[in-house]
């Protein structure tokens, strides 16, 4: 099929979000020096504390280049050409605004000449905070009825084969640099990459219509230079570096990715595979309401705890010192969203060691303490940081360390779909007692538990998780004070 144009639209973006708003900005204003619009606005309750003030015409066009230049710095990071989700475009647009707000007030405060009235200023500044957003979501949505495609991928041969199946237009494909390759070596943008055996240039399965945009490196570049708005993914082998550095990359910038059907076990997918050789990729899961919601509870949750255990922390600390005089804490990396990692904080149980990576190995090493602390689920609370930090939610799959990955992986295939969302202190898997062991089954729970994610759920599974561990607490106490009879 014929290429796309390969022109950048990058301009065309910037002239109209800089058209808009400066047209947004200037009706705004003349609609917030109305004096029917200021005493409409006087039902409201702050609002009506204040006089109705309208500028004269003569200084009103004093006022405006200045009103412009404010508002169209303030709001310069959105006018470049780069996907965004929905709810990125409404948080930044909305922060700017408030920043241009700012501004001009302080503007006016020193030079009586450029003031705004505060009945007009506020106004024009409530207009903007609702018409600016409502503007960048417009003009993103219009570039992404464009349908236009973007391959990636590490094989010339899946390349094309994707390539005969796609209906929309193509700008190109981006991969390892073709026109870079040594005996051995094949040079991407971002570097070496090994080949046991690199194929002939006269080989190469890829149309000569189909154009190499770059390297993978410099993707992010071209997605947002060429204004694509759909990924479809060409490995023959997805691994953690190339294919989720590149599913990450769609998911920052809001782009539709779509995979091959036989690589639907590495991914997590918006339905099941059907006829269709290509499916949808679920970058993600969750509206942007569950995610604001979860957050908040995330951080109500992690703060609370921390601080009505507090005492008990200090406490576990000071044992775990006496007993051996060794660490307190120990840090472990685990797996995060589509492969990263990041380091959790644990209170010490065991001596210090090296951990086996087979999961459910038992080890004589737990310390006295540590048998204490496990049982009362006391050392796994400083992980509660990496809730308040953002890295970990409450409630989602439980991450895994980043050296027992590959036995999990080779057991189950579906593995990585956990990779889609937020790692989490509990889970589904956790309050039905499913370990890591069991990694077929936990993967079931943990998919389960994405599908149907919602506050509700993670109050019933924090409630299910804080129930299970004040029996826990009672059994342990239980065992102490029969042991001391005894």
């Amino acid at each position: 099929m014929p290429n796309g144009a390969l022109v950048p639209a990058s301009w065309r973006y910037r002239l109209l979000s800089f058209t808009g708003v400066a047209i947004v900005v200037t009706v705004a204003l003349s609609v917030a020096n109305l004096r029917s619009i200021q005493e409409l606005a006087m039902v409201v309750p702050i609002y009506n504390r204040l006089t109705p003030i309208v500028i004269p015409v003569s200084r009103v066009e004093t006022k405006l280049p200045v009103v412009l230049l404010v508002v169209l710095l303030a709001l310069s990071p959105l006018y470049k050409p780069q996907p965004r989700h929905v709810l990125d475009i409404l948080s930044v647009a909305v922060k700017r605004v408030f920043v241009a707000t700012f501004c001009l007030a302080t503007i006016g405060y020193f030079d009586y000449t450029y003031q705004l009235p505060r009945p007009v200023l506020i106004l024009m500044s409530v207009l903007l905070v609702g018409s600016i957003p409502a503007w960048f979501v417009l003009i993103r949505k219009q570039a992404s009825t464009r349908n236009c495609a973007v391959i990636v991928g590490d094989s010339p041969e899946q390349i094309a084969a994707v390539y005969s199946e796609l209906t929309v237009p193509v700008f190109g494909y981006v991969t390892f640099n073709p026109h870079q390759r040594s005996q051995n070596l094949v040079r991407a943008d971002g570097g070496l990459q090994s080949y046991s055996q690199v194929p002939d240039e006269s080989d190469n399965p890829i149309p000569d219509e189909l154009k190499c945009l770059g390297g993978l490196a410099r993707l992010e570049q071209i997605l947002i230079s060429y204004s694509a708005d759909t990924v479809i993914l060409a490995f023959s082998h997805p691994d953690r570096e190339e294919f989720f550095g590149t599913l990450e990359t769609c998911a920052k910038l809001g782009v539709t990715t779509k995979a091959h059907r036989d690589l639907h076990n590495s991914v997590l997918t918006r339905n099941k595979p059907g006829y269709s050789e290509l499916i949808d990729i679920d970058l993600d899961p969750w509206d942007w309401q569950d995610r604001v919601l979860k957050r908040i509870f995330d951080l109500l949750f992690a703060g609370s705890v921390l601080l009505v255990l507090s005492p008990l922390l200090i406490l576990a600390a000071i044992a775990i010192k006496m007993e051996d005089e060794g660490p307190i804490f120990y840090t472990q990396e685990r797996t995060s969203t589509l492969g990263e990692t990041f380091s959790i904080l644990k209170f010490r149980s065991m001596t210090p060691g090296k951990e086996d990576t087979n999961p459910g190995e038992e080890t004589n090493r737990v310390t006295c303490t540590g048998k204490i602390l496990r049982k009362t689920h006391i050392d796994e609370i400083p992980q509660l940081l990496a809730i308040l930090q953002g890295k970990m939610s409450a409630v989602g799959p439980r991450p895994a360390w980043t050296d027992e990955e590959a036995h999990l992986q080779s057991e189950t295939p579906e593995w990585r779909k956990r990779w889609f969302v937020k790692p989490g202190l509990t889970g589904l898997a956790q309050i039905n007692d499913i370990t890591s062991t069991q990694a077929s089954q936990k993967i079931q729970y943990d998919i389960k538990y994405i599908r149907r994610q919602s506050l509700w759920f993670d109050i019933q599974i924090v409630s299910k998780q804080l129930l299970m561990v004040a029996e826990d607490v009672v059994e342990l106490f239980v065992r102490m004070i029969r042991g001391r009879r005894e």
